[in-house]
Formats: structure tokens, C-alpha cells, sequence
């Protein structure tokens, strides 16, 4: 995936704009309460967090550019 394209699909995780992903965004997008339906996974609470904690490589509890660009190559 192209830098620019990652750039894009962490816009539509990172809804608060913030430059990281947090657990209530990646839940909610993953479950489809976004506009990106095609995402609905049904991913628990506890799935979600456990899929940041795989990827949080700082350690502070969000995904953030880097993590996430790791994260989508994985996929």
C-alpha cells in the first residue's frame, strides 16, 4: 500500500483527528458505525483492544501513523 494511500485509510480510523487510533474509533469502525461499511468485522471490545496491543509498539495505548502503516502492510 503507498504512503499516501495508508495516509488516507487512517483518516477515516482516526475520526478525532488526533494522529492516532484509539480503541473506541477502531471499534466502532471495524463494526461499521462509520461510513465505511465494508469494514463490518464484529470485532469485540476485547478483539479490538488485543489488535492494538499486537501493534502498539510504543506502548501508549494507541495506533498511531507508523503502527497503523505496519498494521495495513501485515493485511
Amino acid at each position: 500500500m503507498k504512503p499516501e494511500e495508508v495516509k488516507t485509510v487512517m483518516s477515516e480510523f482516526d475520526k478525532e483527528g488526533d494522529g492516532h487510533i484509539d480503541l473506541e474509533e477502531l471499534t466502532a469502525i471495524l463494526n461499521g458505525s462509520s461510513s465505511t461499511k465494508d469494514l463490518r468485522q464484529k470485532c469485540s471490545v476485547l478483539e479490538c483492544a488485543a489488535m492494538i496491543t499486537n501493534f502498539d509498539v510504543d506502548g501508549d495505548g494507541f495506533i498511531n501513523f507508523q503502527e497503523f502503516k505496519k498494521m495495513m502492510n501485515r493485511s
